[in-house]
């Protein structure tokens, strides 16, 4: 980290230094693929009736 001009500059591994695990992409799959589900299960009642 340096200061230039009154401003600070970071590195760019400086300013990635977090974990990358890759959760959130299964996280939003597994949202996706359930709300796929629902609307078809809901097409399915609603069709019915």
């Amino acid at each position: 980290m340096r200061k230039e001009d009154g401003h600070v500059t970071v590195t760019t591994k400086e300013a990635r230094s977090g974990e990358t695990s890759g959760h959130v992409r299964i996280v939003l799959i597994a949202g996706l693929a359930l709300a796929i589900i629902g609307m078809i299960v809901l097409l399915a009642i609603w069709s019915q009736g």
